[in-house]
Formats: structure tokens, C-alpha cells, sequence
């Protein structure tokens, strides 16, 4: 595994996506390309134009009855650390374990080298969970994960998490202030721990809309 963490080579990729603001107070629908991703940046931007062209001149919107299930993550290991590091933060895998390695040094995250997914049994998660539960951007979603937990009696991890029998899940230890954090630092930590809180809540369940212009 450790040759498949050497090995990882990040690649740019772009995802064409309109946001747009319904007349339901909160409700933002999002439109992406049916092509999910491309890595020619020129052709992105070019579909995006022809997204917000298409929605803005839509005479109606089509609903899949069908919601589709996204799984919630397993826990935390490296190489989904650093895939995410590379797809979503801009970091590549040598820097985003250096930057990984100062917050463990910095006790903000646990040992950050581990293949496991699989949080074990003896795993206290609501020591972790609530002091999540006070954080200004993501308390909620902690005080959610935290009842979860406590309605499933700790069971409510990923039936597809899995214990190679190393170190458990990447997992935040405390919170931080952003104060103590550089920027790249402030991207990982931030990522750890809203995984972290995504490992304990429910599946997602999403309902797509197509628009078609008139």
C-alpha cells in the first residue's frame, strides 16, 4: 500500500456545474453534466456556458421518482485522504502527507498512515463527536452524527468499512482554531473531520432534475 501512496499521481480534473437559487427560501438546485468530469479545462468551461444557457431558457423541469442512495463514506484511510487531497484541495500526496503529518504532530488528528476503514469496536465516537458539535460551520451535522451513533448503540458505521488489522480511521481529536492553522493545513483538517462526520450519519438520498430547454 505504501507503493500504491508513492505511486498516486494527482490529476486536474473539472466537473461543469450551475448553481441555481429557487424561489424556495434555501433550496439551491445544482445542474451537472451528464459527462460527470473532464481533464480538458478548455472543454469544461465550454460545456459550463452551454449549462447555464440550457437552464436559463428551460420551459420545464423533469423529476427522476427514483431517488438515487449515495452511500455514506467508510472511515478514513490514506489513500482516500490523499485522492481527496489531490481531486478536491489541490494538494498533491507528498505534500498532503507532510501537511497531514503536522496536524498529527500538532494533535489535531490521529496517526495518519493506516489502511483501515473500519473504526473498532472499542472506538468512543462520542468523545469525538461532541466537541465537533460546538464548531460554528459543522456543529450540526455533529450533533446529527452524534444521535445516530446513539440510536444505532455505536453501530452505525459503513457495512463496507473494513479492519486490516493496522491503525484505526483518520479521525479529528480536538478542534481547532483556525488561528493555528496555515491554509493548507486549514483544507486537510477541515476535510478530516467533516469525513469523519459523514462516516456516522445516514445514507444521502437524492432526487435528480433534468431541465429542457423549450
Amino acid at each position: 500500500r505504501q507503493n500504491e501512496i508513492d505511486d498516486f499521481e494527482p490529476r486536474k480534473r473539472w466537473r461543469p456545474v450551475v448553481q441555481v437559487q429557487t424561489r424556495q427560501p434555501g433550496l439551491q438546485l445544482e445542474f451537472a453534466w451528464t459527462g460527470g468530469e473532464t481533464e480538458d479545462e478548455a472543454e469544461a468551461h465550454a460545456i459550463k456556458r452551454s449549462l447555464e444557457q440550457h437552464v436559463s431558457s428551460a420551459t420545464s423541469l423533469h423529476s427522476n421518482k427514483d431517488l438515487q442512495v449515495i452511500p455514506r463514506p467508510t472511515g478514513l484511510n490514506t489513500v482516500t485522504l490523499l485522492r481527496a487531497a489531490s481531486n478536491a484541495l489541490g494538494l498533491g500526496p507528498k505534500q498532503a502527507m507532510k501537511v497531514a503529518e503536522d496536524l498529527y504532530s500538532a494533535g489535531l488528528i490521529s496517526y495518519p498512515r493506516t489502511e483501515t476503514t473500519r473504526y473498532h469496536e472499542t472506538f468512543d465516537a462520542e468523545a469525538m463527536l461532541r466537541p465537533q458539535s460546538r464548531h460554528p460551520v459543522w456543529g450540526g451535522a455533529a450533533r446529527e452524527a452524534l444521535s445516530a451513533w446513539r440510536s444505532l448503540s455505536g453501530k452505525a458505521q459503513s457495512y463496507r468499512a473494513r479492519d486490516v488489522g493496522d491503525h484505526p480511521p483518520i479521525v479529528p481529536l480536538r478542534v481547532a482554531d483556525p488561528r493555528e492553522l496555515r491554509p493548507q493545513e486549514r483544507k486537510l483538517y477541515e476535510y478530516v473531520c467533516r469525513h469523519f462526520l459523514a462516516s456516522w450519519l445516514g445514507d444521502a438520498k437524492v432526487q435528480k432534475l433534468e431541465a429542457r430547454p423549450g
